[in-house]
C-alpha cells in the first residue's frame, strides 16, 4: 500500500473566528498497533483519530457515520466505515473542517489532528561536515547541517549541498512530537584527491619538511602540523584546490598531474600521478638520502687539521 505522509490542507468551510485543524497520516504499522475498542464487521476499514480536540465530527461522503467511540485515555476516535475510497471530513464547533481523502486500500488508517502546528527538528549527519539544506520554502534560506534544524512537522523536498559535491536530493519528514530525527548523508565529491604518504627509506627524521610541486603549485608538508594553515574537508564554505588537507589530502581536479618532491639531504623524487573524479590517489614515497664520498688530499701541511661534515 502507498501510504502518504505528512500534513494535509484540504479547507473546506471558513467561519470567523475559527482555528485552522492540521492533520497528519500516522504510518501503516502505527496504524495497525492501534487496537482499539471498536468490532468492525467483515471487510470494514477501522479508522483512528489520535486528537485531544473535543467534539470533533466526522462524515463521510459515502455512508452515515453511526458510531464513534472516544477513547478518552489515549485521546482516541474510532470508528468503522464500508470498505473503499471516500473523502472523510473532520469539523468541530471551533475550527475549520478538513478533508482527508482515504484510497480504501488498507483496512486501517490513523491520522493525527491538532489545532496547533506541530514542530519537530531534524539533524542532517553530512559526510563531510557542514553543508547546507534547502527546503525550498520562500523566505528560508539554505541552513547550515552543523546543527539540528527545527521546522514545522511534514514532509519536504530538500536539497542538500556543498561546494565540491554533487547535490543531492531527497524526501524528509520532520516529525510532529517535537523530537529530533537523525539523517545520516554521505556526500559524493565531485573532485579528485591526491593523498600523501611521504617518510625517508632509512627511516631518518628529515631536517626539513618536504616540498611537493604538483605542476605549478607549491605545497609543504609542514602545513599538517600548523593548525592555522591546517584545511578539513569538514570546515565550511569553499573547497581549494591544490591545498593541503587534513590527513594529507591534495583536491584536485580530474587529469595527470607531474609530481615532484624535494628536500635537502634526499634526492629529489619525480613521477607523474593521473587521477579521476571522485576517487582518491594513494601517492606512497620513500625518498632516498644523498650518499657520497669525501676525499681529503693532503699536500704536507695538513697535519693536525680537524674535519667537520
Amino acid at each position: 500500500m502507498s501510504t502518504v505522509f505528512g500534513l494535509l490542507f484540504f479547507v473546506s468551510v471558513h467561519a470567523q473566528n475559527q482555528e485552522e485543524l492540521f492533520i497528519e497520516q500516522l504510518s501503516e504499522k502505527e496504524a495497525y498497533d492501534i487496537k482499539g475498542g471498536m468490532n468492525c464487521r467483515p471487510g470494514d476499514i477501522f479508522v483512528t483519530i489520535k486528537s485531544d480536540i473535543p467534539l470533533l465530527n466526522f462524515e463521510s461522503n459515502v455512508i452515515d457515520i453511526e458510531k464513534v467511540n472516544y477513547d478518552e485515555s489515549n485521546h482516541e476516535y474510532l470508528f468503522c466505515h464500508k470498505k473503499g475510497s471516500f473523502i472523510l471530513t473532520i469539523s468541530s464547533p471551533s475550527h475549520i473542517s478538513k478533508d482527508i481523502h482515504i484510497d480504501g486500500a488498507s483496512s486501517k488508517y490513523a491520522f493525527k489532528v491538532v489545532s496547533k502546528l506541530p514542530t519537530g527538528k531534524i539533524y542532517f549527519k553530512t559526510n563531510p561536515d557542514n553543508a547546507y539544506v534547502d527546503f525550498g520554502l520562500a523566505g528560508l534560506s539554505p541552513q547550515l547541517t552543523a546543527s539540528p534544524i527545527e521546522m514545522n512537522a511534514g514532509e519536504y523536498k530538500v536539497r542538500i549541498s556543498k561546494i565540491g559535491y554533487l547535490p543531492l536530493d531527497t524526501m524528509v519528514i520532520v516529525p510532529s512530537d517535537g523530537t529530533t530525527k537523525m539523517m545520516d548523508v554521505p556526500l559524493k565529491q565531485d573532485f579528485a584527491k591526491i593523498q600523501l604518504d611521504i617518510s625517508t627509506s632509512d627511516m631518518s627524521q628529515f631536517q626539513m619538511y618536504p616540498v611537493i610541486d604538483i605542476d605549478s603549485a607549491h605545497i609543504n608538508m609542514a602545513d599538517l602540523f600548523d593548525n592555522a594553515k591546517m584545511k578539513s574537508f569538514d570546515d565550511p564554505g569553499n573547497l581549494e584546490y591544490f591545498k593541503l588537507y587534513r590527513g594529507g589530502y591534495v583536491p584536485v581536479p580530474q587529469g595527470a598531474y607531474n609530481i615532484r618532491i624535494n628536500t635537502p639531504g634526499f634526492q629529489t623524487y619525480s613521477t607523474v600521478v593521473r587521477t579521476t573524479k571522485g576517487s582518491t590517489s594513494s601517492l606512497i614515497v620513500k625518498l632516498q638520502p644523498i650518499i657520497g664520498y669525501l676525499t681529503i688530499v693532503d699536500n704536507g701541511s695538513a697535519a693536525g687539521s680537524k674535519v667537520f661534515l
